[in-house]
């Protein structure tokens, strides 16, 4: 079974707005939700400072804003103010992703894992002007990007998109940008791991989540980018062996054995799940890392927790897998343990 996959090219603005004409059904359904969900927390309010700091700053993302608004035929500020203002709500505790990355296989560095989420993902090539092209999963008419690679071989992915809990005050400029955004920056903007850090540096970008990123030279990194009490950077190496590997939580917050005796509902779930994956990674230092290990490891249903949530679980919408020196990525749509993996390269 196949993932929806669109190619597109050209300007920003004509991308958003042919993704949207072509896909608006499953565009609508995540504004419908937003909107339902969020709107008694987002007072109407002048937007006029906010849409003048990101069309100075990031005019290509203001532009396929519009596309979206106009491929969708709505107002361009309801569009504009749910990616840059108000994308409010809580962690949702039934968010699994895992990620695992792996420094040398016969294929060179792969990263894989699986994202769990609402439903609703593509599978989409992108070649916008003045950007990188790319190929990975997005959520149309959403400026997002879960899991892929970009021309020059830079793979990022990640497993936790926290979002801002209150709506904040109409301020002069977004207090950050989410974390499936920062991905699509990323991608569109940066050669590798070492470039993608320092973007991630400044001011406003990071957003709230963690990502995981490997390069075609053998880079490889977990980033975190915020914890609740403020907004910070701290990111992890390679593991010895070299190994890496995220869950839907962040290290820096409580080690694995700490999540799993908490009694916080999720939390021995999610400490599962880690501890599945560092299994995989110290089996990848013994057997080598391959396609085929991480294949194994996306399609895990148990661990080390018997009867507590695995890789591969009943939120997954998708599993991919990216081999950064190929450009290439491998996806299964939902479940990997019953679903071929389909190959889509640039």
């Amino acid at each position: 079974m196949a993932m929806t996959h669109i190619e597109l090219s050209g300007t920003a603005y004509e991308i958003g707005r042919q993704q949207c004409e072509q896909l608006g059904v499953i565009a609508g359904y995540k504004y419908r939700k937003q909107f339902h969900l969020h709107a008694d927390q987002v007072p109407a309010r002048d937007l006029g400072p906010m849409v003048e700091w990101v069309g100075t700053n990031w005019p290509d993302q203001l532009e396929e804003v519009r596309g979206y608004a106009d491929g969708l035929g709505v107002d361009f500020e309801y569009v504009f103010d749910i990616h840059f203002g108000a994308y409010v709500g809580t962690l949702l505790e039934q968010e699994n992703c895992s990620n695992v990355g792996f420094r040398e296989s016969p294929n060179g560095p792969l990263l894989g894992g699986n994202l769990d989420d609402d439903p609703g993902y593509i599978v989409q090539t992108t070649r916008r002007q003045g950007a990188y092209a790319h190929v990975g999963i997005v959520w149309p008419g959403w400026l997002s990007y879960w899991g892929g690679v970009n021309e020059h071989g830079l793979a990022v992915s990640g497993s936790s998109a926290r979002v801002l809990k209150t709506a904040p005050p109409a301020p002069q400029k977004p207090p950050a940008f989410h974390s499936i955004y920062t991905a699509r920056l990323v991608v569109e903007t940066c050669r590798d791991v070492p470039e993608a850090i320092e973007l991630l540096k400044q001011p406003g970008i990071a957003g709230h989540g963690n990502h995981i990123m490997v390069d075609a030279a053998g880079n490889g990194v977990v980033v975190e980018t915020h914890k609740p009490t403020g907004p910070y950077l701290a990111d992890r190496g390679w593991q010895p062996g070299g190994w890496i590997c995220c869950g839907n939580f962040f290290f820096s917050e409580f080690t694995v054995d700490e999540a799993a005796v908490s009694g916080f509902e999720g939390l021995a779930d999610r400490a599962n799940r880690v501890r599945i994956m560092e299994a995989f990674g110290r089996r990848s230092d013994v057997e080598g890392g391959s396609i085929e290990l991480l294949k194994e490891l996306c399609a895990t249903h148990d661990g080390p927790g018997h009867g507590l949530g695995g890789i591969c679980n009943q939120n997954n919408v998708c599993s991919v897998i990216s081999v950064p020196r190929e450009r290439r990525v491998l996806v299964a749509e939902r479940f990997p343990c019953v679903n071929e993996y389909v190959e889509y390269a640039l």
